[in-house]
C-alpha cells in the first residue's frame, strides 16, 4: 500500500520552516558558549608580552603603544618572576631615545635591559637618554593589581 504523507520532504541538510527557529536558538547558544569558553581560556593563559622593535629614524615619531596593566607590583617589589608587559628590541645605538609613559592613574614601570635597571611610580613618567643595542623588558603594573590603561610613547626628539 502506497500512502501519501502530508509532510513535505526536504533535501537532506536543509531545515524545514518549523525547524529554523530552533536552529537559530541552538546556533546562538553555541556562539555565546564559544565566546564565553574563549574568554575563560584567555583569562587562564598568561598574557604574552607585546613585542616592540626600534630602529633609528622610526616613523611615526612618536611611536605609540597602548596597554592595560595586568601585573600587581610596585618599585619596592620587583616583578622579576612575572612576564613583562612589553619586550623591546633596540636594533642599534640611539644617541637620544625618549620613552614617555602616560596613564590616568599612577602606575609602576620597571625597565630592565643591557645597561639599565629602572623603576619608577607615577602617572606621567619620562626616561630619556642613550639606549644601547639590545633587548629590554618593560613591566607596567599597579600596587593593587587593578587594571589601568596606559600609553608608551617612543620618540627620537626631545
Amino acid at each position: 500500500m502506497n500512502r501519501q504523507s502530508n509532510r513535505t520532504h526536504h533535501h537532506r541538510g536543509v531545515p524545514s520552516s518549523h525547524q529554523l527557529p530552533h536552529l537559530v536558538k541552538l546556533v546562538s547558544h553555541l556562539t555565546l558558549g564559544g565566546i564565553i569558553a574563549g574568554a575563560i581560556a584567555l583569562m587562564a593563559e598568561p598574557l604574552r608580552a607585546q613585542d616592540i622593535n626600534l630602529s633609528p629614524k622610526f616613523t611615526p615619531d612618536p611611536l605609540t603603544y597602548s596597554g592595560t596593566t595586568t601585573t600587581k607590583f610596585d618599585c619596592n617589589k620587583a616583578p622579576e618572576s612575572l612576564s613583562p608587559s612589553h619586550s623591546v628590541k633596540v636594533s642599534s645605538y640611539f644617541g637620544l631615545l625618549r620613552l614617555q609613559i602616560e596613564s590616568s592613574q599612577p602606575v609602576s614601570v620597571r625597565i630592565a635591559g643591557p645597561d639599565t635597571n629602572y623603576c619608577k611610580d607615577g602617572s606621567k613618567l619620562v626616561l630619556s637618554g642613550e639606549w644601547i643595542k639590545g633587548d629590554y623588558r618593560i613591566w607596567v603594573g599597579t600596587p593593587q593589581g587593578t587594571p589601568v590603561n596606559y600609553k608608551l610613547l617612543w620618540s627620537e626628539t626631545r
